[in-house]
């Protein structure tokens, strides 16, 4: 009797998600002050959205702790590796016929120069999208366009480069997912038309919309090691795992300027702890790894950030050293999601004020 109960509850909550997708792309379209709604979907709904050309791939996808993932796929066209020449002689003397050419002064006729050959070189970035980007998806979606032009005949899809045209945005609700051929801009550039796939109507979309999804690395990349901003943070605590010490820093609100001091001794008016604080929080991410990295890197601090009596996030510091022989600084927290490469510049006062700061009197 329970298994039978189970078995309904389950059914009719598969039924209720599948009512809920139907009316998502098929519901009637809907008219508001930026124009007419063709997709009615906020971005937390969005299970995938793809913007393609012909040699350029944006995928978007959202991340399980919250925001958005961008993955870039650009195939670059480069100058081949140039080949070494062999200017000996087979014997291994001077080149064959040199002394010749000398003797005689002979002038060979200038050859053209040929443009050095192309390859293709693919590359893949996945990294955080920031803030900017998620205001741009806001946009976005719901998907609304400025015209509804309708059913177009050949000549006129050929006209707006709608027929044969490499680019295309696609954006996924669960299983579901619609397309749109992008086309020529309209006479201004202010719109681009677009056609619903398959053999739907075409549409005007505003162009500065799509031109928030044509981009290249690293656009939009999340500099940010942690949710919390300074202001939002009331305590960090600070842990050498060298050493094992650890340290709490608290904030102390004032009129007009905060201050950052050891929990254990509120009194102190030494500012080391105020600058390294803020040295912490202008730590930024230089590029986010898609592996491990090689040679592992050895974590050197935890930091735990706190609001009110709530732990926020854990931000791991951990360094190697690089093939020239210089430290190179890692970082990793939930916000990141594994190990982002930092800005070396930004964070070696932090790890070398490290044991100043948690050093008790």
């Amino acid at each position: 009797m329970k298994a039978r109960i189970s078995l309904f509850v389950h059914l009719a909550v598969l039924l209720v998600a599948a009512t809920a997708t139907y009316f998502v792309f098929s519901s009637p379209e809907k008219k508001t002050s930026k124009g007419k709604i063709i997709l009615d979907v906020e971005p937390a709904e969005l299970t995938q959205l793809e913007f393609l050309t012909a040699r350029k791939q944006v995928e978007v996808t959202p991340r399980s702790n919250g925001g958005f993932t961008l993955k870039i796929t650009e195939q670059l066209r480069k100058p081949a590796p140039k080949k070494a020449t062999q200017t000996a002689s087979s014997d291994g003397g001077v080149p064959d016929g040199a002394s010749q050419a000398a003797d005689e002064k002979i002038q060979e006729p200038k050859k053209k120069i040929e443009p050095p050959p192309m390859i293709t070189e693919t590359t893949v970035r996945s990294y955080r999208a920031s803030r900017e980007f998620e205001k741009h998806l806001e946009r976005l979606l719901p998907l609304y366009v400025e015209r509804d032009l309708g059913k177009l005949d050949a000549d006129l899809l050929t006209k707006f480069q709608l027929d044969k045209s490499e680019r295309s945005l696609n954006i996924s609700i669960g299983k579901q997912k619609v397309s749109f051929t992008i086309g020529s801009q309209s006479y201004g550039g202010a719109t681009t038309y677009i056609l619903q796939q398959p053999s739907g109507p075409v549409y005007l979309l505003s162009s500065s919309l799509q031109r928030a999804l044509d981009i290249r690395w690293p656009r939009y990349l999340e500099r940010r090691l942690v949710e919390l901003a300074k202001k939002e943070t009331d305590l960090v605590e600070v842990m050498s795992l060298e050493t094992r010490q650890s340290r709490k820093l608290k904030r102390i609100r004032l009129e007009r300027r905060d201050r950052w001091v050891p929990a254990d001794e509120p009194d102190a008016a030494n500012p080391l702890f105020g600058n390294w604080i803020s040295k912490v929080f202008r730590m930024s991410t230089a590029e986010y790894l898609d592996q491990e990295p090689v040679p592992p890197p050895k974590p050197v601090a935890k930091l735990g950030f706190i609001k009110g009596s709530q732990l926020s996030d854990e931000l791991v510091l951990a360094t190697t050293v690089g093939a020239n022989a210089k430290l190179e600084y890692y970082a990793r927290s939930n916000f990141t999601g594994g190990w982002v490469k930092l800005k070396a510049a930004e964070v070696a006062d932090v790890v070398a004020d490290l044991e100043a700061v948690i050093e008790k009197d």
